[in-house]
């Protein structure tokens, strides 16, 4: 699998190891996204199958026996997604996974033979018991600033009438590479669960849909990459499912930056936002690449700007939250692990201290035993504890008032008090910030 000359879309060639000759085997029959993946029969050494993921995985089968099972398992599990996961050597008994957006994941016993299913097991017996709670994703998309299709998924609540909902924009990380998926999402269904439409969008610079979208990321960020959710939510108030005045933005890395950038940027669009790890200040996140990471500085450069040239400082600055914090005018919630490696503790301090001295209201959430996201389940259970009641006081969702004493006791040992929180500007940071 390769990108090799002026396509756009990763491609599947096979290459002669003697003669280092190519020669192209497929791409996407539709044109939209990159080479999947294959399967190969491991005795004849043949492709039995190749897909590609677009809104949905799509497969196309080169074996008609295989072709035949798996549409009979389709019709058996419809509207779930089914994934051979292991076999007899003859492939004629196999375990799948079965699995979709709404429902359990769960194991099955298949015989090609018989046709016998039999159920093993699902990782998740708990969650099984609640399916029937579980919203559906539905793959939308829409146009953004300058014409481009951007793919999205869309959560209604349960029972939702579809029409004038309050909305979470849920922005991924990366940017670069990384994109939203249809499936199973624990904090879609969480948003859900509250009473949240969740919008997912998978903007320019997002993995997938080939180099030129995904580079038009690169020089782009709180500019036209912003365009790309800020669009979404126009879209979806356009069509009346969204509350104009009830939409919040929230993500994590990356995520987190296009929430800080939203409410900078964009301080009408949204009632507030849900920062995780997110930088404020592109210099200062330069500034902490690690070593291990220089080879990649240029990339990164191309990303965000050259802070070494007049022009990428320009860039940097104007792209940078903490420099229009006069801006945000509405309340942040700001979470943040105090070990965190790529996003550093300062990435937070810093605009909660400029949101602090500037009289606007932030909330802020520090993990003294985390890093570039929440793992341990006490600290993820009152990270989460803390964003449902934030977003019930500003757009009205559902929120559980009580809680197990260990979680609100890490919760209150979490929760910082902003008037304490200092920061001191490395020697090197404040020579590559622009002068105003």
């Amino acid at each position: 699998m390769t990108n090799k000359g002026d396509l756009d879309k990763s491609t599947l060639f096979l290459m002669d190891p003697k003669t280092k000759q190519t020669t192209k085997i497929e791409n996407d029959p539709k044109g939209k996204v990159d080479f999947g993946g294959l399967s190969a029969d491991r005795n004849t050494r043949k492709i039995i199958f190749t897909s590609y993921t677009g809104d949905k995985t799509e497969y196309y089968w080169k074996d008609k026996a295989w072709e035949a099972n798996y549409k009979f398992l389709q019709s058996k599990f419809p509207g779930k997604q089914v994934n051979f996961s292991s076999s007899t050597k003859d492939y004629s008994k196999f375990l799948i996974s079965v699995w979709g957006d709404n429902s359990v994941s769960e194991s099955y016993f298949f015989d090609t033979k018989t046709k016998e299913l039999i159920f093993q097991y699902t990782p998740r017996p708990e969650l099984k018991k609640v399916e029937n709670n579980l919203a559906s994703m539905t793959p939308i998309s829409y146009k953004s600033s300058d014409g481009l299709e951007i793919p999205a998924y869309l959560t209604l609540p349960v029972g939702s009438s579809g029409k004038n909902s309050p909305l979470v924009v849920l922005v991924h990380g990366g940017p670069k590479g990384p994109r939203d998926y249809w499936g199973y999402n624990s904090i879609v269904q969480f948003l859900a669960n509250r009473g949240y439409a969740v919008l997912q969008p998978n903007f320019r610079a997002s993995g997938g849909y080939g180099k030129k979208f995904q580079n038009a990321g690169d020089l782009q960020w709180g500019k036209l990459m912003q365009d790309d959710i800020t669009w979404g939510v126009k879209y979806l108030i356009d069509k009346g499912i969204a509350d104009k005045n009830k939409v919040v933005i929230m993500g994590g890395s990356y995520g987190g930056y296009a929430t800080l950038a939203g409410l900078a940027f964009t301080p009408d669009v949204y009632a507030a936002g849900v920062d995780i790890v997110g930088p404020s200040n592109l210099f200062t996140l330069l500034d902490s690449v690690p070593a291990y990471w220089e080879s990649a500085r240029a990339s990164l450069y191309g990303m965000v700007g050259d802070p070494k040239t007049e022009e990428g400082k320009k860039l940097m600055r104007e792209a940078s939250p903490l420099f229009s914090v006069n801006k945000i005018n509405k309340p942040l919630l700001i979470i943040q692990g105090a070990n965190d490696p790529r996003v550093k503790q300062a990435e937070a301090d810093q605009i909660v201290i400029a949101l602090r001295d500037k009289g606007k209201k932030v909330n802020y959430i520090l993990a003294d035993d985390e890093g570039h996201g929440f793992r341990k389940p006490v600290n993820s259970m009152a990270m989460y504890a803390e964003t449902e009641k934030f977003l019930s006081e500003v757009i009205g969702g559902r929120y559980q008032k009580d809680m197990p004493e260990d979680v609100a006791k890490r919760l209150r040992e979490m929760t910082v008090d902003i008037t304490k929180v200092t920061y001191t500007p490395t020697e090197k940071a404040q020579e590559a910030k622009p002068k105003k």
